[in-house]
């Protein structure tokens, strides 16, 4: 989960950390309380998670109460990389020096915390890579050592730290990494994390924090869950809470709402992926995202297809899936067609599904099918996932086609 500039720092302050002071502000704060800042200048900054913020007019400067007043007022009524602006930071400026790159984040390849830091702070990470690649220094944290003093002092040799500065800076660095692991993050960035010479102190002006999803169970923040860009929908919400606490399978931790009018309910990881591409190829518009699989128990499949039938305007249900090895294909399509019987669920349904009972799941839906007049396409192995996206487009939309249906 992507964390916001504030939330970010929300998360810093807990530690022995020098950070920029901030209010963070809405429109409906600003018509209860209006807008009030004791001094100036300060930088007025959209709290998105979209990067590059900058360069599309989300930090501003103003130097008086009039200047700021118009810089928040237009700024709440843009947006910033496709993204609303719906929270603006004040911050206070902060007179510095020297500024520094620093991010601590998970390397997939050595699977181990990677530190990153550049004397070069205040530019976007690839434009450093790009202008001066020998200013960025690297090392890989033994989760079991820390971060040693001496490879501190080996990062930094020609960053002219008097002793003070050193020690301060170690200081940042380490009560970042405590940071970086007490909150379960994937990424923390502090650029540009700041130096005032004449105090020696080192202060972080901004912050991007990723927190890993698969340990949001067990990290308590105060921030409303989102997916990508924007906050999780109510049936987001619902679908994710269905794995919470219970690791029998996987039904609905991936789910994404769309809006379209073809409900989706996947299997197989990367099948599922490319059964999206194949719908949307095919001119179909999906209502949502999700998968199932891990052969979860009826009651999670039960609990996710009522998520997926709830979504507005359907037109049609699309059950799709690669060739399952121990997901017991009869139970979890029991599960779904009694949660289509029981909603009288009436719009076309084509299902592509093969693995373990595959023919008893399909014999018992056509009995279901003709008992209850459903309109059902079945297909197995030997119809292939993209084809099958083509049929439940073709249903949708009132067309014709042969193929191995009931």
């Amino acid at each position: 989960m992507n964390l916001k500039e504030f939330e970010g720092k929300f998360l810093l302050n807990k530690y022995n950390l020098n950070i920029s002071k901030g209010l963070t502000i809405s429109q409906d704060s600003i018509k209860q309380s209006g807008l009030q800042i004791d001094n100036f200048p300060v930088f007025i900054k959209a709290q998105v998670l979209s990067g590059k913020r900058k360069a599309a007019g989300g930090i501003q400067i103003a130097h008086n109460l009039k200047q700021a007043t118009l810089e928040i007022s237009t700024m709440f009524n843009t947006e910033i990389n496709n993204e609303k602006v719906e929270q603006i930071l004040i911050d206070k400026a902060v007179e510095f020096d020297k500024e520094f790159y620093t991010s601590i984040m998970i390397d997939s390849r050595s699977r181990r915390p990677l530190l990153i830091i550049s004397n070069q702070g205040g530019s976007d990470i690839e434009e450093i890579k790009k202008t001066n690649p020998t200013s960025i220094r690297t090392l890989e944290i033994n989760i079991l050592k820390g971060i040693p003093t001496s490879d501190i002092q080996a990062l930094t040799h020609d960053f002219d730290f008097s002793e003070k500065q050193f020690k301060n800076f170690k200081t940042t660095i380490n009560e970042l990494y405590k940071c970086f692991i007490e909150n379960d993050l994937k990424l923390l960035e502090i650029n540009p994390l700041v130096l005032n010479e004449n105090s020696n102190e080192f202060t972080a002006l901004d912050s991007k924090t990723i927190i890993d999803d698969n340990a949001m169970y067990r990290q308590k923040i105060p921030f409303q869950l989102r997916t990508g860009l924007r906050a999780k929908t109510i049936l987001e919400q619902r679908a994710n809470d269905i794995d919470k606490d219970d690791h029998r399978g996987v039904a609905g931790t991936s789910y994404i709402d769309f809006g379209g009018n073809i409900a989706v309910l996947a299997s197989g990881g990367g099948a599922s992926v490319i059964a999206m591409d194949a719908l949307i190829s095919y001119g179909g518009n999906p209502a949502n995202y999700t998968e199932y699989s891990g052969n979860p128990p009826a009651e999670k499949v039960t609990k996710l297809t009522n998520v997926v039938l709830d979504q507005p305007n359907l037109q049609g249900l699309w059950v799709v899936g690669g060739t399952a090895n121990f997901t017991s294909i009869y139970d979890t399509l029991k599960a779904l067609i009694d949660v289509v019987i029981e909603r009288d669920f009436t719009k076309p349904i084509v299902i592509r599904r093969a693995g373990p009972e595959d023919e008893k799941a399909f014999d018992m839906i056509r009995d279901l099918a003709d008992k209850h007049n459903l309109d059902i396409e079945l297909y197995g192995r030997e119809t292939p996932i993209t084809l099958s996206a083509k049929y439940i487009v073709d249903k949708v939309n009132n067309e014709k086609h042969l193929g191995g249906n009931i």
